[in-house]
This record gives structure tokens, C-alpha cells and sequence, in this order.
């Protein structure tokens, strides 16, 4: 803005002196930096990364945290319900949460915690920065696991659980998507099986068109779809048409009725110069065999 006008060039420099205060101010640091790389790049179930997330940002909303944001309740622990329910408090130091995660797999006991003066944000990223994905996976799952016994607790008033059973549900979490991640990864890599028939479609020669007709069904109520796609000599489909009958006796006869019914529709549009083609050797052998005695004769005529 210059003497009352606008102009981009203007915009531009405020947007840019604005934009390198804030990057001067910011309190992201390089160790944060990694910690999200971290992260982010761990293949785990998606709502633990984002709990961890919220976690890391310390946004979750324990009761403590909705205190001072002006919500007016006792903030008590929603576990023992005698210390204030901090995120520090329930994940680490509450009684019940000690059991649980001595009783998990990874068997964490207090003493890994450190003192009580230890926080729970900065071990969560010791633990992304220093464990292995499937520990890293694991301590994800207890975290989910542990929230939503919180949540459970605090809104539906139930009682709580066994830490045992909570601590075996958070490993067969991981245990789930491994094994699915697997099969996933296994059908990627599977290789594209190739046709076991020699017999391939041909292009049909300049001037010509192919004719492919096929029949599929029945339906439970005895209907039959019937398709023809007719291609030139580039292999372009130059027209198609399908239609539903009815109580076809066997497959064969409901072959020969395809043929049929694209033969027609090919006469209809005009292709003169037509190559057909069908995939049931019985209904082309009714045809073409002069001397077969073929009870599908009186069906397409």
C-alpha cells in the first residue's frame, strides 16, 4: 500500500518481512524436525500416529489441560481419582498405568520412566528417536489403548479393566496390522499370472471387422446375458451391444444364441465384411460340422 494504492509489490514485501519474523521467532528446533520425520514415516495404524501426534503437541485433553482452558470440574484422575489427572500423571505415574505397562510385552517398569520428574513427552521421544518400528509400534498401541480405557472410564462410568487384558489387547493390535501390512505387501509384489491358453485374438485383416460374442449365467431366475463387441482392423472397438434372455436350456445353446444376437446386431450396422468369433467349440462345431448330429440347430434358426 502506497499513498492510499494497492499493489502487489507492496503485499508481496509485508507477506515476506512477516513471514521471516515468524520463522526468526519459532521455537521448532531441529530435534523437533526429526521427531516428526520419525513420526510420520513409522507404518502403524494411523490413529496411533495421530494420539502420538496430539501427545507430542501436548493436546490432549486431560483434565488438567481443560482446567486452565476454563472448564470448571475437579480435575481428578479418571483411574484413582486422587491426584490431578495431568498427561504426565495418567500415562506414567497413576497405579493403574504403572501395572499396565509393566504387564505389557515390553514389560516397562517405573524405574524406565526415571524419576517423577520425568515427563511423558520427552521419553514418547526418546522412544521415536532411539527404538526400533516394532517397539516404536507397540508403545503407539499401549499409548491408543490407554486413552481409550481414560475415555471409557470418564464418559461412560465403567469399571477398570484388568491391566493385563488391556496390554494384551494393545499387542494383538500390532499383531493385526502386521499381519495385514503383510498380506498387503505380499499381494503387491504377487506376479501377474499369464493366460494358460495358447489361443490369442488376432487383429482381423485390413478392410475387416472381428465379431466376439459371449454368453454368461444363468441368473437364479434363469436369465442369460448375452454381449457382442465387434473391433477393426486397428483393434478399435467400433461398436458393442449386450442384452438379457431367458431359459436357455444349457450353455451352449445360450452360446449360440450370443452369436446370434451379435450376428444381427453386426447385419444391422452395416459391417459387410465380418469375422465371427465365438469361445464354445460346441456352438461353432454345431455350425461349421456338416455331418454333426447337433440338437442346437432348431434354437437359432
Amino acid at each position: 500500500m502506497k499513498n492510499g494504492q494497492f499493489s502487489v509489490k507492496a503485499a508481496y514485501k509485508f507477506l515476506k518481512g512477516r513471514d521471516d519474523h515468524l520463522q526468526s521467532n519459532t521455537s521448532i528446533n531441529n530435534q523437533d524436525v526429526q521427531v516428526w520425520n520419525k513420526l510420520w514415516k513409522i507404518k502403524t495404524i494411523p490413529r496411533h500416529t495421530h494420539l502420538a501426534w496430539r501427545m507430542l503437541h501436548n493436546r490432549l485433553p486431560v483434565k488438567e489441560c481443560l482446567v486452565k482452558r476454563g472448564v470448571d470440574f475437579i480435575p481428578l484422575c479418571s483411574f484413582c481419582d486422587q491426584h490431578r489427572e495431568t498427561l504426565d500423571h495418567l500415562f506414567m505415574y497413576c497405579e493403574w498405568s504403572r501395572s499396565y505397562w509393566f504387564c505389557s510385552q515390553l514389560g516397562i517398569s517405573h524405574q524406565n520412566f526415571g524419576s517423577d520428574s520425568c515427563n511423558f513427552i520427552p521419553w514418547l521421544e526418546k522412544v521415536l528417536m532411539h527404538e526400533d518400528a516394532e517397539t516404536t509400534r507397540l508403545v503407539l498401541s499401549l499409548c491408543y489403548v490407554l486413552w481409550n480405557v481414560r475415555n471409557k472410564r470418564c464418559f461412560e462410568g465403567l469399571e477398570l479393566p484388568d491391566p493385563v487384558t488391556c496390554a494384551n489387547q494393545a499387542n494383538k493390535n500390532v499383531i493385526i496390522f502386521n499381519q495385514s501390512n503383510a498380506l498387503n505387501l505380499q499381494q503387491q509384489i504377487l506376479p501377474i499370472p499369464s493366460p494358460q491358453s495358447n489361443i490369442r485374438w488376432t487383429l482381423p485383416p485390413a478392410g475387416w471387422y472381428e465379431l466376439n460374442v459371449d454368453a454368461a449365467g444363468p441368473t437364479p431366475d434363469g436369465v442369460w446375458g448375452l454381449a457382442a463387441v465387434i473391433r477393426d482392423a486397428d483393434g478399435v472397438i467400433a461398436a458393442a451391444s449386450c442384452c438379457q434372455k431367458q431359459l436357455f436350456p444349457n450353455s451352449d445353446i445360450a452360446e449360440l444364441m450370443a452369436l446370434k444376437h451379435g450376428l444381427k446386431f453386426a447385419r444391422d450396422m452395416i459391417f459387410l465384411n465380418l469375422i465371427a468369433e465365438a469361445d464354445s467349440l460346441n456352438a461353432i462345431e454345431s455350425i461349421t460340422v456338416k455331418k454333426i448330429n447337433s440338437p442346437y440347430r432348431g434354437h437359432c434358426c
